[in-house]
């Protein structure tokens, strides 16, 4: 099966802070994520594809109209800032040509992070959902100001660790 695109009317609910507003265009993935290679894209109720004759190179992410301007430009000034750093910080290792050591730090501002991938992940739906119990936990999340506070929190990646800087 393949994607179905689907566009929503230019004034519906923004899929963060639910107004009903002039919808804008987010990437999903956001553009700083390195979307250079040829992606499936399948529902997740039809679970992982098996034939590879859709594939489809989106370099910019796949475009959902889902964030009033206001969400779109607070996720992408404030929250995409740390994710492209943190995404190139990440290939540049990933792609380097000397031997890494067994364990690299990454220094992030991990609430902004977080705030990114769960703001896009919102994004990523043609309609808003004011009953699902995981839309309300992020949207909480993302528009909350203050960041919850981690100290010296440390991820792990396989054998690369995340710290909050």
């Amino acid at each position: 099966m393949h994607y179905d695109k689907v566009k929503r009317d230019k004034i519906d609910f923004c899929n963060i802070c639910g107004k009903y507003e002039n919808l804008t265009w987010d990437h999903v993935p956001p553009k700083c994520c390195n979307n250079m290679y040829p992606i499936k894209v399948n529902s997740w109720w039809e679970g992982i594809p098996e034939d590879t004759n859709y594939e489809k190179n989106y370099q910019n992410g796949i475009r959902y109209r889902s964030l009033c301007s206001e969400c779109n430009s607070k996720l992408g000034a404030k929250y995409d800032i740390v994710l492209d750093k943190f995404t190139k910080d990440l290939t540049r290792i990933i792609e380097s040509s000397i031997v890494l050591p067994s364990i690299i730090k990454i220094p992030v501002e991990i609430n902004k992070l977080c705030k990114a991938i769960c703001g896009h992940i919102l994004a990523a739906k043609n309609f808003y959902d004011k009953e699902n119990l995981i839309d309300l936990k992020l949207r909480e999340y993302v528009l909350r100001e203050i960041a919850v506070h981690l100290k010296r929190c440390h991820y792990c990646i396989g054998s690369i660790y995340i710290r909050q800087s």
